[in-house]
């Protein structure tokens, strides 16, 4: 599994955490410009306003040939998890927070 963040606006998040209700079958995505080894079921970090807040699980990857890749999700898999304190940063990081998962 490789999990993945991206630093956003406030209202870029909160955007992404009401649009995309898998009731209505409606998905959020996320374009990115390589492709990279994120696959379904991996967390989808969003930091703003100086930490992490979350994340969302991938729900599809499709892959643009020549382009990058673009990641689904739905809104209503997010996960609040306020991650500690993290820097501003472009584009996107491999560097997310370490969550165990307990079942």
């Amino acid at each position: 599994m490789v999990d993945i963040g991206v630093y956003v606006r406030k209202e870029v998040l909160e955007h992404k955490k009401r649009d995309g209700k898998k009731a209505d079958d409606q998905f959020c995505y996320w374009e990115f410009p390589k492709p990279n080894n994120v696959s379904v079921g991996d967390k989808f970090w969003f930091a703003s306003e100086g930490e992490w807040q979350g994340y969302f699980l991938v729900k599809k990857v499709h892959v643009v040939p020549g382009e990058g890749i673009d990641v689904d999700f739905h809104s209503d898999s997010w996960i609040d998890c306020k991650a500690g304190l993290r820097a501003s940063f472009q584009g996107m990081t491999y560097n997310v927070p370490s969550i165990i998962e307990r079942y």
